[in-house]
């Protein structure tokens, strides 16, 4: 597992929260939006107690069976404090991480995915994590990009999935 996380983290930009149900209010316009869920199969929530049931979940850290630590940031604007946000991560045992983000749609294009994500990154990156994974829709341009962006490198593709899974390993 890693050490020392969840925490708060700081870019020039942003805030990264560690995930609580009390975000989940200010997440709610963010979450809603349909151009969010185009590449992945989730459905936006129904309704804002759908976000707090998740948050409340995923802010506990560690899965129930005890086998992944989570690792979840919503990402607010450091100057109006906006949500606009969130940085998920999966720790696995051999402290490889799965990670990903959602991005509101009308803040896509400022390079605060890219930010966020990379302050994610280094922060975990300190705390032991090995490598970074991506599972990405081969047809999410903007995500691709960023992975690359990032320094990820494609390693594998399931073209019948659409899916390309991406790694990099640790700054560290």
């Amino acid at each position: 597992m890693l050490t020392g996380l969840p925490r708060p983290l700081r870019t020039e930009r942003l805030q990264l929260r560690p995930i609580e149900p009390a975000h989940a209010e200010a997440m709610w316009p963010v979450l809603r939006d349909p151009a969010l869920y185009e590449w992945i199969e989730r459905a936006p929530p129904a309704r804002l107690s759908d976000i707090e049931a998740r948050f409340a979940r995923i802010s506990q850290s560690i899965s129930p069976d005890r086998a992944e630590q989570w690792l979840n940031w919503t990402v607010w604007t450091a100057a109006d404090d906006e949500a606009i946000g969130i940085v998920e991560a999966t720790a696995r045992a051999n402290n490889e991480v799965l990670i990903a983000y959602m991005f509101s749609a009308s803040h896509w294009g400022h390079g605060y995915a890219r930010e966020a994500t990379a302050a994610a990154i280094e922060a975990m990156s300190h705390s032991g994590a090995v490598a970074f994974e991506a599972i990405i829709d081969d047809r999410n341009a903007r995500s691709l990009a960023l992975a690359r962006r990032l320094g990820f490198e494609r390693i594998s593709a399931n073209a019948s999935l659409h899916e390309e899974t991406w790694r990099r390993d640790s700054l560290t």
